[in-house]
């Protein structure tokens, strides 16, 4: 279901607690996202330069390099959708985290299937399928050129 191109879809998880982290891999495992998990900015950059995942959820409170880099960092060249997942519940953090590019704002304890809803909302609008529909049908002798 969580497929493009016949290949499942991959989210970054960049979160230090380990806690988090499995709860949100486990529930998107088993919904057919292949997970990847960063404990700090400097390892979500990384793993986003080289395994170029379909989504980041991402906390604003990572060692090394903060969140609000890792965002920044990651919208001066890419537009994959970013979630930020974080127990900083003010307004202020809410505005710039959105303001810097990101396109949800959870915040911490949450309902893990609400995050996987917002996940599946974003995808389904960014992986849009496209159809191509023939100008024409044909049954037996019978064309139809809609075109005509």
């Amino acid at each position: 279901m969580n497929f493009t191109n016949n290949f499942p879809l991959k989210i970054l998880i960049a979160d230090s607690d380990i806690h988090i982290c499995h709860i949100v891999t486990t529930k998107l495992f088993h919904s057919g996202y292949n997970v990847l998990t960063a404990a700090n900015g400097k390892e979500a950059l990384l793993l986003f330069q080289t395994e170029q995942p379909d989504l980041v959820i991402l906390d604003l409170m990572l060692p090394k390099i903060s969140g609000y880099q890792v965002c920044r960092k990651i919208r001066n060249f890419s537009t994959i959708p970013i979630i930020i997942l974080t127990a900083l519940n003010d307004i202020t953090n809410r505005l710039i985290s959105l303001d810097l590019g990101a396109d949800d704002y959870i915040t911490k304890p949450f309902i893990s299937n609400e995050l996987q809803a917002r996940i599946q909302v974003i995808l389904r609008r960014v992986h849009k399928p496209t159809y191509s529909y023939s100008s024409q049908i044909q049954i037996g002798t019978l064309k139809i050129d809609f075109n005509r």
